[in-house]
Parts: C-alpha cells; structure tokens; sequence
C-alpha cells in the first residue's frame, strides 16, 4: 500500500468572473433537468521517477445547467506500491473557486488533515453536497507511490465519472412504467448466510459479489467486503469505492443517479446489472426483508408484466428467498427519497451464467 507524504499549500481561490467561465445564468427559461453525467474517458497515467507523490489537473468541467451535488467515481489500475487520491473543487459566478477537497482514495491512506467541507458544501462521505447552486467543477488527481516502489511503475487513471444533481428538478419516475423484461440471470447471495460479525453491514459487498458471479468471478461477500472497504469512515458501502473494487475484479462500471425507470431498463437491455441505493420507513417497502431502513443496496435484474421491479435483495434470510418482486411506486419511493444513485457495472457475462435462481456456491 502507498504511502502519503505531506502535501504542498491549498491554492488560493481564484476570484474569476462567469463571463470568462461562459457559465448559465440561473434565470436561463430551459426546464433543467435532476441529473447531468459526464464521463472522462482519456485514461490519466503516471509513472514513477522518484517522487513519493505527483498531482495532475484536469481541466474545469461546465455542466450545462447549474448543481446542488456531484458523484465522482473512477476505475484505477494500481499495484501494491502505487495508489490514488481524488480532490474536486467547485466553482460559480465571481464567487470563484471553493478550496480543494477530497473525495476518496484507493489503495493509499487518506492524507492527514484531508479537507472535506467549507462554508457552503462538503464532502459527505462519497459524495459532494451544497445547499446553494454550483456552475463547474475541476479535479484533481494524485498518484502516492510507497517506498518499495520501483522506477517506471505505474498507476494509471482509465475513466471517471461525474453526475450532477438539481435537487429542485422535478422527477416522475412513478408514472414511468417500464416495458416488461425478462431478468437477468444474476446468481442470489444473502448477507445474512455470511460471517455473522459483517452480515448486517455487507448489503452493497454481496451485491457487488451477485453481479461479479453473473460476470464469471467466483468471490465471496467478505472477499469484496474487505477490498470495498472504507478504514476512513468505517464503511463496507462507500459508493465509489464499490465501483472501484468492481474494477479491481475486472468487471468496469460508474457511479450515477437516474430519474428514469426507462434510462435503467436500458443499462439491462445492455447486459448491465444495475445496483440501487434506498431507504425506507416502516411499511413502506411491502415484502421487504427488515422493516425499515436509513440506506440499503439491492441489485435490479428486471421487470414484471406489470412493471413491477425484480430484484436481488441480499438481505434475504437465505439466497432462496433474495429473488423478490417490489412494488414499483414503493420502491421508487425509497429509491428516489434516498437520491436515485445506482451503480451500473458493465458486465460481460459468460455464455452460459449460473442461473439467477439458485445460489452461488
């Protein structure tokens, strides 16, 4: 694992105006909508000549319409001597620039002394967050070689991914019925037939080991729990920390939110398992396996002739029970309530997976 040294000065914020960004007015008539993604496909790499710790900035991403919160997620190839860190600054109007803060890392310690909030936004965990609208945003990338590292070895940056939120964008996902569809054939887990010490804590874990299974790779809910988890916060289910260890098995994916039932049911046309954030109150998922819950994640493989959702719900008692039907207005609810944020993994699966109503074993 790399280590981190001491990081130069902030830079001071740049009191630049909007004219020069060619940011949006807020007055701008045009229906904006709840969500924005953008996808940074030119690969980032670094390779190591010496120094413990070498940054890249990346250029001011401008959504077209204006922010509350933004999702950042990446697939990294590293080894065992080389990590990465990721810093995100956000800007508006003759406001400028928000310090830097830093949004994850992967394979190297959090920095000491990290800054993740300022006096309007922070950094919640994995994710950005603000009560008052944003117009662009600039990334900074790290790479922390350790002190075993070789010359000329590398950490390399394939892709991240940035969402955008509105919170005020109106969404409609209850009258978006999706055509029926037959489900895909992601293996069941329960994280209740796990270690019992993790089992309550592993929902996102046992996902990600569902779709691994349908992707060809035999793992296990502890073996993704320990390589997803999170020693800053104590996490199994930081959300792009799941789409990073995803990669780390070879299966690549993003984090993003969707207002659409029709915009997920076309990541499943595509092959793509799509895991899904919620939260519930007591009787509002009927059917569900615990009666409550402030943030759960489950893994959507299709839908019924009534367009209700199948799933894979790993807090099944036992995997016989993990493939359920929820009712869509319910679970758009506890979806949508929660953010809308899902995980797409792009799989690939084998030509003949495991069928999705039996157990992986």
């Amino acid at each position: 694992m790399a280590t981190t040294p001491r990081r130069p000065p902030a830079l001071a914020p740049a009191l630049l105006g909007s004219a020069l960004f060619g940011c949006l007015s807020l007055g701008e008539p045009t229906q904006p909508p709840r969500h924005q993604k953008i996808d940074l496909s030119r690969p980032i790499r670094f390779e190591y000549d010496g120094r413990p710790e070498v940054f890249r900035e990346l250029p001011v991403v401008r959504p077209r319409f204006p922010f509350h919160e933004v999702l950042l997620s990446w697939n990294a190839d590293t080894t065992d001597r080389a990590g990465v860190t990721f810093e995100m600054r956000v800007g508006r109007g003759v406001d400028g620039w928000s310090p830097w803060l830093h949004v994850g890392e992967w394979n190297t310690p959090r920095p000491p002394g990290a800054e993740s909030e300022f006096e309007n936004g922070k950094v919640d965990v994995d994710h950005f967050t603000s009560e008052v609208y944003w117009e662009r945003v600039q990334l900074r990338v790290w790479a922390c070689f350790g002190r075993e590292a070789l010359r000329g070895e590398e950490s390399t940056v394939q892709r991240m991914h940035l969402c955008f939120t509105d919170r005020h964008a109106p969404t409609d996902l209850e009258a978006d019925r999706p055509r029926a569809r037959e489900p895909l054939a992601v293996p069941v887990l329960s994280q209740l037939e796990q270690d019992p010490e993790l089992a309550s804590r592993i929902c996102s874990p046992t996902s990600l080991a569902m779709i691994l299974a349908y992707a060809g790779v035999r793992t296990t809910p502890e073996e993704v729990a320990a390589r997803a988890y999170d020693a800053s916060f104590d996490l199994y289910g930081n959300w792009p920390r799941s789409i990073q260890a995803a990669y780390a098995y070879g299966v690549p994916g993003y984090l993003t939110r969707f207002a659409s039932w029709k915009s997920l049911e076309r990541e499943l046309a595509r092959g793509h398992a799509v895991v899904i954030s919620i939260a519930f109150g007591e009787g509002e998922l009927a059917g569900a396996p615990m009666a409550s819950s402030r943030g759960h994640l489950l893994v959507v493989c299709g839908f019924d002739e009534n367009g209700e959702v199948i799933v894979n719900d790993p807090a099944a008692r036992s995997g016989a029970d993990v493939r359920c039907t929820y009712s869509r207005k319910e679970l758009t609810r506890a979806w949508q309530g929660h953010g809308g944020t899902a995980y797409v993994l792009e799989v690939s699966p084998p030509a003949d997976p495991a069928s999705g109503s039996g157990a992986v074993r």
